[in-house]
């Protein structure tokens, strides 16, 4: 019989891995500090490409995170990979969505009120905080899940990884009326949680033929 599935995500990467990144964030707020007024727009182009950088690696998150070891035999290569570079994708998207939220910050010291609540209107704002606080509740889950103290309960976690993805699957939503390219990352992300429903189902199937009869 299958073991259960449990919420199992591979280790941090080393502490060298997650220095360098906190290093390379701090430095470019730094630069943001010491540029002129004029930087507004280069600031918000890197809003821009964080968002969809974010967005990519947070798909190979998802696509990985959270499978038994057994999942493997039910996974074409391609996911397989994934599973086997999770810790990686997920530093990687850590860091591209920290510099994400130093883009947004550097908005709002570099613009005006006006034009801080053009880019950012209240809802975004709000719905934006919730992913930041889910991927806070994320990160602690995995820094203190080896720790012999208080821990992130498991539910917490799991909750946080699905409530990401709701904020990127609305931030695209929302903006598909007026530019229609963005529904096509709102529908892979509904392909992605189809395949992972799918994939669950062959676990589970499995599962129950290797059951004892009576």
């Amino acid at each position: 019989m299958l073991a259960s599935n449990r919420w199992t995500i591979s280790t941090l990467p080393a502490t060298g891995l997650w220095q360098a990144l906190v290093a390379s964030a701090l430095l470019l707020m730094s630069l943001g500090l010491v540029l002129p007024d004029g930087a507004l727009e280069d600031w918000r182009t890197q809003v821009r490409a964080t968002a969809r950088t974010s967005w990519l690696l947070f798909m190979g998150v998802f696509l990985s995170a959270g499978w038994p070891s057994e999942a493997a035999a039910h996974m074409p290569v391609w996911q397989a990979r994934l599973v086997r570079h999770r810790s990686l994708l997920t530093a990687c998207f850590m860091w591209s969505h920290g510099l994400h939220a130093i883009g947004i910050a550097m908005l709002a010291v570099l613009g005006t009120p006006e034009e801080w609540a053009r880019l950012t209107p209240t809802a975004s704002r709000w719905i934006g905080g919730a992913g930041y606080a889910a991927i806070g509740v994320w990160l602690l889950w995995r820094v203190r899940r080896q720790s012999s103290g208080w821990r992130v309960p498991d539910v917490a976690a799991r909750s946080a990884l699905w409530l990401v993805w709701a904020v990127f699957w609305l931030a695209c939503a929302k903006r598909a009326p007026m530019q229609p390219l963005y529904a096509l990352p709102a529908l892979v992300m509904l392909a992605a949680l189809w395949w992972r429903w799918q994939l669950q189902r062959r676990i589970a199937v499995t599962a129950s033929s290797f059951k004892p009869a009576g």
